[in-house]
């Protein structure tokens, strides 16, 4: 693989803003080539659509 995990964890959620505690992932590309991105994090949230609004 291209990646590694470095950090995964649930969201606190604290304020109870979302359907389900987002999910968080960072990983480490292990040869990033032309690219130079060495890091990148990923985070997976579930809304509810009447909650969403866009600006």
């Amino acid at each position: 693989s291209g990646v590694e995990v470095v950090q995964a964890y649930l969201y606190e959620d604290i304020e109870d803003n979302f359907e389900r505690p987002p999910y968080i992932g960072t990983f480490k590309v292990k040869n990033p080539g032309k690219s130079g991105i060495e890091f990148f994090t990923v985070m997976d949230v579930h809304l509810r659509p009447d909650d969403a609004y866009a600006n």
